[in-house]
């Protein structure tokens, strides 16, 4: 709770207009669904005690992030949802060391089935993470009126008149949607590709996750797919610009299979990059993170994508009993002053 009220209050502090956007948080399933809400509650109502808000204070209620899958996807899906939403917050936090319990030094000499978790996952780390999504084309914030400004400080709130400018901002008010509209636009997130893997061979696994990224690219629009082959513009296709990969494939000795198909699928279209030297291996670098695992790898790809002023191309495996699944999208940078 400690940790999710810092990481509330630094997005507060960078854009105070966050705080009336709705607060998507990623559910841990170790955790009781109640418990969580109330936690996030608490954690929210202290972040907004500690901002200046004055009397028109935010009162967001946590929500659980909804649906499955990629995380461009599901963010998409609410937008499309409600027409009306100006924007979210979608975070996340894990610390699977202490929701299971287990003291640190029995990590030490794990057993079997542990053994091959930490592989898999790494070892239990923690991360706690926030983005700040908006839709596109938001109006101008309009200049906060004379009126307003000259209103009595001792004058109850519920006496003043809210205004809210372009209702696009929904209950942003007026005053803090330029907090938001300033924000520089860091990245612009592509609808990705999912599917099951079905052979975990190498050849098998290849063809499958180049499929996939070839969907990725015509959806970033780095590969141009005309109905007539004769209508094909090569100079559209740009796979050759991206230039960094964050995957989660693991150590090395369960990791080695998908990272090799992952690379195989990226050469295939020229991507220049080197899969261990232009790569976040976030098993390696972050360990098992638990819920958090998604939001923190797009927020790295992101991070990435922007410091390199360069597409970026996030594939994520994903675990469930026997089955996984991979996904492969890529992230595109944005002028700032888009």
């Amino acid at each position: 709770q400690q940790t999710l009220q810092q990481l509330l209050s630094d997005v507060y502090t960078t854009a105070p207009g966050a705080a009336w956007l709705p607060h998507y948080f990623e559910a841990n399933p170790q955790l009781e669904g109640r418990e969580q809400l109330e936690m996030l509650k608490q954690a929210q109502l202290q972040a907004i005690a500690n901002q200046d808000f004055e009397e028109n204070s935010p009162s967001p209620e946590p929500r659980f992030f909804p649906g499955s899958g990629a995380l461009m996807s599901r963010v998409q899906q609410l937008f499309q949802q409600d027409p009306g939403l100006p924007g979210m917050v979608v975070y996340a936090a894990d610390a699977p060391l202490l929701t299971r319990g287990i003291p640190e030094d029995e990590w030490d000499e794990p057993g079997a089935d542990q053994e091959e978790a930490n592989q898999w996952l790494g070892k239990p780390g923690y991360a706690a993470v926030a983005m700040i999504f908006l839709r596109e084309n938001l109006p101008v914030p309009e200049p906060v009126s004379t009126q307003e400004v000259s209103q009595d400080a001792y004058t109850p709130y519920w006496e003043k008149q809210q205004h809210y400018g372009d209702e696009r901002w929904g209950r942003v008010p007026l005053q803090w949607q330029d907090t938001l509209a300033q924000l520089p636009v860091l990245a612009e997130l592509r609808l990705g590709e999912q599917a099951t893997i079905v052979h975990k061979q190498l050849l098998p696994m290849t063809r499958q996750i180049h499929t996939l990224f070839d969907n990725a690219l015509v959806n970033a629009g780095l590969r141009d797919y005309p109905f007539s082959s004769d209508d094909k513009d090569e100079a559209k296709d740009q796979a050759e610009s991206i230039a960094w990969l964050v995957h989660n494939s693991g150590d090395v000795d369960v990791g080695g299979t998908r990272l090799a198909a992952v690379s195989s699928a990226l050469q295939q279209y020229a991507v220049p990059l080197n899969p261990i030297d232009d790569a976040s291996n976030c098993v390696r670098e972050w360990g098992d993170v638990g819920s958090a695992r998604s939001v923190l790898q797009v927020a790295v790809a992101v991070v990435h994508s922007a410091r390199l002023a360069a597409p970026a191309v996030l594939t994520e495996f994903d675990r469930q009993g026997d089955t996984e699944h991979f996904s492969v999208a890529l992230i595109r940078p944005q002028e700032q002053s888009a």
